[in-house]
């Protein structure tokens, strides 16, 4: 019969545990190294999405201020018709284009009719409810109206994230825009730009 003696029974017992506490450090390394990984995936959606939103509100604004540049200060009204109050806060202005130079000056009457508005997107209605499921509530679109025919030149503006401020002779205008990343986070982004108009 074959017996094992005491000293390579410890011999045995003391290497498995070796084994045992190498592979339990290396199982904490490869939990954390997974955790690091995770949030900086976790980190390049949410840069990557707030990215996406700046560069909206900066296309609108960018579209907005080329319509708006050129145009006469006495040409830009609210949505009734009205000229502009220094300091307010309009959410929808009109103006003509500067259509050209005549002989009695800029024949503003002849230009192209633009409008710029906040609407709230397809499904969406001023409730403080997300009618249409997308995480955002009341969320809308910039749109732009030339000669009727309106087009949407941004999505997933907040709700009063459309703002045109008149402050002496120069236009401040901001967009707010708000999503929700693939890690279900509520993103915020907020551009603006100033538009100096002519003075007649």
């Amino acid at each position: 019969m074959c017996l094992v003696s005491p000293k390579i029974m410890k011999e045995k017992a003391f290497t498995l545990l070796e084994i045992v506490v190498v592979m339990a450090i290396f199982l904490i390394i490869l939990l954390m190294v997974f955790a690091v990984a995770d949030r900086g995936t976790k980190f390049y959606y949410t840069a990557s999405a707030l990215a996406s939103l700046q560069e909206t509100g900066r296309k609108a604004l960018d579209r907005m201020a080329t319509d708006l540049r050129g145009t006469g200060l006495s040409i830009v009204t609210d949505s009734q018709g009205q000229p502009l109050v220094q300091g307010l806060s309009y959410q929808e202005i009109r103006f003509r284009r500067n259509p050209g130079y005549g002989n009695d000056g800029i024949p503003w009457d002849e230009g192209e009719a633009i409008v710029y508005r906040f609407d709230y997107d397809t499904g969406e209605t001023d409730n403080e409810v997300d009618d249409d499921g997308d995480g955002l509530i009341d969320e809308g679109v910039i749109v732009r109206v030339e000669d009727g025919s309106p087009a949407e030149i941004a999505h997933n503006v907040k709700e009063g994230g459309l703002s045109f401020i008149l402050q002496g002779s120069r236009i401040v205008m901001t967009v707010e825009l708000q999503d929700i990343d693939e890690n279900r986070r509520s993103l915020e982004a907020s551009v603006d730009t100033i538009v100096y108009l002519r003075n007649p």
